[in-house]
């Protein structure tokens, strides 16, 4: 039985997910900078504001970090000195859906990271709370280490 060669990949013939998972997440390698990149996401201040507990509002958003940190990772092939927070403002509807998110006042200067945290923000379950609806303020901060 022959054993296939190995094949070089390229980040733009399989895009950039494909490529950092290729490359076992090294994102020094797709900015050629020739340092070790490693973007950051970290956890501001969160304010929950309704019938949910607070650490289950944290787990869920925490287990999607890599979500959010790929929206950052992508920006920052464009301009890799862009850092900053990103406040995403939501509410959780009765069936523990999220009905709407908007920037709560971010200070990263990417609109196309700001876009895509709120985006991707849109498509999280929560357990249904108590009771009601619930609004989260949930401020993302983004960085390189």
């Amino acid at each position: 039985m022959e054993t296939p060669a190995e094949e070089s990949v390229d980040a733009g013939s399989v895009g950039i997910l494909g490529a950092l998972a290729i490359d076992g997440g090294n994102f020094a390698s797709l900015t050629g900078t020739g340092r070790s990149v490693h973007p950051t996401v970290r956890q501001g201040t969160m304010l929950v504001n309704g019938r949910l507990p607070p650490e289950v509002v944290r787990r869920i958003m925490r287990a999607h970090f890599p979500a959010f940190r790929l929206c950052y990772e992508l920006a920052l092939q464009k301009d890799p000195t862009i850092a900053g927070r990103v406040a995403v403002r939501f509410v959780i509807g009765p069936n523990g859906d999220v009905t709407s998110a908007t920037d709560d006042g971010s200070d990263l200067a990417s609109s196309e990271v700001r876009s895509c945290v709120i985006e991707r923000a849109k498509t999280l379950l929560f357990p249904k709370p108590e009771s009601g609806r619930v609004t989260v303020v949930f401020p993302m901060i983004f960085g390189k280490s």
